[in-house]
């Protein structure tokens, strides 16, 4: 290994890195283990960044942002999502987005949450392109037998539990929040943009939450011409 002069220096080790990290209840030992301690304070149902420093020989640093939830669930979508479908960037954001017509795609989470208490989901979601959809577009949240616990529908820019019962979930190009508040009854209200909209499922269903399904129905548009996204989701309890 040369220096930019061509002599020779020995390779980094992990040892030659001296980690620090100046939030409380951070411990970083000589490996570049970081371990969470008492000592770290965060607010229930939020979000928290901390930074970790490298240095070597005192004068050479790289710096790395880590993101901790006190959430039950916490995830801002990326590339690294465990998606099997299609990821696109909509508003500076990335976003999982519904497929083409008669098509599945599938989030799954990295561990299921149990619906053993009054539970709410907020994710946030946005269509972009030539315009929305009239055909629809199921969002399906089910359990870790793949058993369905609950199932909506967009239809141009309203989410809908049938048709009576909707409101007016997305905007192009702008980022909203979709919030489903589940009781542990089995009765659930939905909001967003302002509007609010209630409905309920058999109780027997409130399981858990290990993935969703996004699917759209024939003849349904691809992301390409009309997406639609999600951008994050969290789960409190």
């Amino acid at each position: 290994m040369q220096d930019s002069e061509g002599g020779e220096i020995d390779e980094v080790t992990d040892s030659d890195i001296i980690w620090s990290c100046d939030e409380n209840g951070i411990t970083i030992d000589a490996n570049g283990v970081l371990t969470v301690n008492s000592g770290f304070s965060i607010d229930a149902n939020s979000v928290k960044t901390i930074t970790v420093t490298g240095t070597i020989n005192t004068n050479v640093t790289a710096t790395h942002v880590i993101t901790v939830y006190s959430y039950a669930y916490y995830e801002e979508m990326s590339g690294k999502s465990a998606f099997d479908g299609t990821v696109m960037t909509i508003a500076n954001k990335s976003a999982i987005v519904w497929p083409g017509g008669n098509s599945t795609s599938v989030y799954t989470l990295s561990a299921p949450v149990t619906l053993d208490k009054d539970t709410t989901i907020t994710y946030s979601n946005i269509w972009s392109g030539e315009n929305t959809a009239g055909q629809y577009r199921y969002i399906t949240f089910k359990d870790d037998s793949n058993n369905e616990v609950f199932k909506l529908y967009y239809f141009w820019t309203d989410l809908c539990v049938n048709a009576d019962t909707k409101l007016s979930a997305i905007s192009k190009d702008v980022w909203t929040d979709i919030t489903i508040a589940i009781k542990n009854d089995g009765s659930f209200t939905i909001s967003g943009n302002g509007n609010q909209i209630e409905t309920s499922i058999p109780k027997a269903s409130l399981t858990n939450i290990a993935k969703i399904e996004l699917s759209s129905a024939k003849n349904c548009p691809d992301a390409e011409k009309r997406a639609l996204g999600i951008g994050k989701i969290s789960i409190s309890q």
